[in-house]
């Protein structure tokens, strides 16, 4: 009982988190989020018990009588007592583990979220990235990720919000609930991947509840142009880090930004191969680089 409780109200506060009536509050959300974690292992938690059980009851039967030492009608009530356990405990086996059969299908393969679609990596010009409105007029969700100078993968998303009619949309490939396994276009609705929210189309773009993140962009009827620091601005939505190769602003030599000395400059990270050009770098950045990243 006390786990159909927790499971009820670790639910009910998220739909209410998802519809904005309560605010999502950090503590709250993984306070909902652990409740709705543990209450999910609650079914094999009675299956198990119901096994246990089963057991027991099996083990608990009566000894069999020898008929010609107790008599007939003794024997018999003996007899019926140890098939009636028998058959209870082998029925219960029998129903628990074709529930666990179910059960561990549903949670290792049926249950398991859709994939994103891989994202076309995309690089600015003039510190702008455009998009021909033409490419969306297949109505289909086009998925595109920039990787800053710290590794991280910001993905967002291009879709037409109404398929009659060039109407685009750029948004954040991540819900503020949710975090960021991203989105998938099913017909006329986006798709949640993490907790299954269909998402009707025109409100795309929009904020809160379940509602991918926005961004500002401009449309002049044939492109969409969105600025790099508003696509940098996503960076702390997301967790995939890749390797990238990188100059250092000093020696100019490539290096990774994994592993690599690191300084923020004009909320810009710049990489070394090793704490002189670090140390160089920190004592006049303005002589190695611009406010806006340009090497000089």
């Amino acid at each position: 009982l006390a786990v159909l409780i927790v499971q009820a109200i670790s639910n009910t506060g998220l739909e209410f988190m998802r519809a904005g009536m309560i605010p999502t509050y950090p503590w709250a959300l993984s306070l909902v989020a652990k409740g709705i974690y543990y209450t999910t292992f609650a079914q094999y938690f009675f299956i198990f018990s119901v096994l246990i059980l089963a057991a027991i009851n099996f083990k608990k039967r009566p000894a069999p009588l020898v008929k010609s030492v107790v008599g007939s009608n003794k024997f018999r009530f003996n007899n019926a007592a140890r098939n009636f356990m028998a058959a209870n405990s082998k029925s219960s086996i029998t129903i628990v583990v074709t529930a666990l059969i179910f059960g561990l299908y549903y949670d290792l393969h049926a249950s398991k979220p859709p994939e994103i679609s891989d994202p076309i990596v995309v690089e600015p010009v003039n510190n702008e990235f455009k998009f021909d409105v033409q490419e969306l007029a297949d109505n289909e969700l086009h998925r595109y990720a920039y990787i800053n100078d710290e590794g991280r993968e910001i993905r967002f998303f291009l879709l037409n919000r109404f398929a009659d009619r060039a109407s685009p949309i750029i948004v954040f490939d991540a819900c503020a609930i949710c975090g960021d396994m991203g989105y998938v276009k099913k017909g006329g609705d986006l798709i949640c991947i993490s907790c299954n929210v269909r998402i009707f189309l025109p409100s795309v773009g929009k904020e809160g509840g379940c509602n991918p993140i926005p961004m500002p962009f401009e449309f002049d009827g044939k492109f969409v142009t969105v600025t790099l620091d508003t696509i940098q601005s996503g960076a702390n939505y997301f967790s995939k880090v890749v390797e990238k190769t990188v100059l250092d602003p000093v020696s100019r030599k490539k290096v990774s930004n994994i592993g690599s000395k690191s300084y923020l400059y004009y909320n810009r990270t710049y990489f070394f191969e090793n704490e002189k050009t670090q140390a160089e770098f920190e004592a006049n950045p303005e002589k190695y680089v611009d406010i806006n990243g340009t090497l000089k």
